[in-house]
């Protein structure tokens, strides 16, 4: 008995959208959209620094397009660029370019960053950026990002 009662207790909270969530959801679509206008215009002033800090810093290594609509950036990696030797990689895949420049960023910038394979196999030679993060977070990664690419040398 008491079984039947919590999978019905499970089944009602867990599976269906509560009202509470409903009468929010329209208050959402009928209230002011000026919080949602503000918000995608600081969106674009942070695609924008990210993208100005990228052709500055790490021009000769990443190329690319800002997206009209998501706040992550999906760049190409060069594919002249090479690693530099990591003392102590815990990775076997020297192999992928994406993973090896994912590494690189994240050992020696601390920079997040996700290798382009892992969104399947036409991702590779790919890597992707969030820059929805605060603009100051983001001004201090472009600027460790500066660091790592200091002296490197790839043509465009």
């Amino acid at each position: 008995k008491l079984r039947e009662r919590m999978k019905k207790a499970l089944f009602y909270t867990a599976t269906n959208v509560t009202s509470v969530v409903q009468y929010g959801g329209v208050g959402a679509l009928e209230g002011s959209q000026e919080s949602v206008r503000a918000f995608r215009q600081e969106l674009q002033a942070r695609r924008d620094l990210f993208y100005a800090g990228i052709r500055e810093h790490a021009g000769t290594v990443f190329s690319g397009a800002p997206p009209k609509g998501a706040f992550y950036a999906f760049l190409k990696i060069n594919p002249d660029w090479k690693p530099e030797p990591e003392p102590a990689s815990t990775s076997d895949v020297t192999s992928s370019l994406s993973w090896a420049l994912a590494e690189h960023l994240i050992s020696r910038g601390r920079i997040g960053c996700i290798p382009g394979i892992d969104f399947g196999p036409n991702g590779e030679g790919y890597i992707r950026f969030c820059f929805a993060r605060e603009r100051a977070e983001l001004s201090g990664a472009l600027q460790s990002m500066r660091s790592v690419f200091a002296g490197t040398t790839v043509k465009r």
